[in-house]
């Protein structure tokens, strides 16, 4: 913990401010570009089991001047964010207690951001489409949260699942089903599909299994992290592998800017600094 505790950044004096570098991405090269945002440290923990094995995030970690500084300006652009069954599951189970990211722009302390990703930016809805990774489609009821007007929500399935009785009934609800791959989701697959249906923006906004399956396929363009200087007890998850960083997947790391006193929503006021990693090929086509 930061003994001195002059100079805290106050989150109320933050202005999201749209990362503009991600859409200028998309138009140069022509296709969707796929990134994340987490807050973490140095060990790259984001959450921690309970003694039922559920996870759990990190309120040692969390904080506003991340939510409002890096992920709310990357959320912002987004055409779509990609997901997962356990996060919507945590978000019935838990209701107002779970961090919510279905409606943002549209509900609670944030709903001025839609007006400005439509008025500012130019996009034509506020809310950001679903994508949904299931190889179960165990998916129902979902959470209340994901139901906007012109939504679109599309699940990332098997194939043989896609053809499945629970796909018919998924999609009698006017949910997409897509098949994208044989023994689970297939990122190359599922960034063809982002591509065809003119996807620019894709925020995963998962953990590290969905995390995986994009980095594995090597269509996962940028990440970006806020690294608070804490160290986290107990069993937790991690972005990547234990020993992994992200050299290890061919990605560089950009830019790194800080440190800045935070107060966590634990109450604590640490040091945080933040990264930005860029896939080698994603860096080196939009140098051409």
């Amino acid at each position: 913990m930061v003994e001195n505790t002059e100079n805290i950044i106050n989150p109320e004096n933050i202005r999201v401010e749209p990362d503009m570098e991600l859409l200028d991405a998309a138009e140069k090269l022509g296709r969707p570009i796929i990134y994340t945002s987490y807050v973490t440290n140095g060990e790259l923990a984001i959450a921690r089991f309970n003694k039922n094995g559920e996870t759990r995030i990190l309120t040692e970690l969390t904080n506003e001047v991340d939510w409002k500084k890096d992920y709310l300006s990357k959320y912002i652009v987004s055409k779509m964010i990609i997901t997962a069954t356990a996060y919507l599951r945590r978000l019935n189970l838990m209701g107002e207690n779970a961090q919510n990211v279905l409606n943002m722009m549209t509900a609670g302390i944030y709903s001025d951001l839609g007006d400005r990703k439509i008025n500012e930016l130019g996009f034509k809805k506020a809310e950001p489409d679903v994508g949904i990774l299931s190889t179960s489609l165990d998916i129902l009821p979902l959470p209340k949260q994901i139901f906007i007007p012109d939504r679109k929500i599309v699940v990332f399935t098997t194939n043989q699942m896609a053809e499945s009785e629970k796909a018919e009934e998924l999609r009698k609800t006017g949910i997409i089903v897509v098949p994208t791959g044989v023994e689970g989701a297939d990122g190359a697959k599922i960034a063809d599909y982002l591509n065809v249906q003119h996807y620019e923006t894709v925020m995963m906004t998962t953990g590290p299994r969905v995390l995986k399956v994009f980095m594995d396929a090597g269509k996962m363009d940028y990440v970006f992290l806020s690294i608070v200087d804490r160290e986290i007890s107990g069993k937790v998850v991690t972005i990547l592998p234990e020993g992994k960083g992200f050299e290890d997947y061919g990605f560089t790391l950009v830019t790194t800017e800080g440190p800045e006193k935070v107060k966590t929503n634990d109450g604590g006021v640490y040091s945080q600094i933040y990264q930005k990693w860029v896939k080698n090929e994603t860096l080196k086509a939009l140098r051409v």
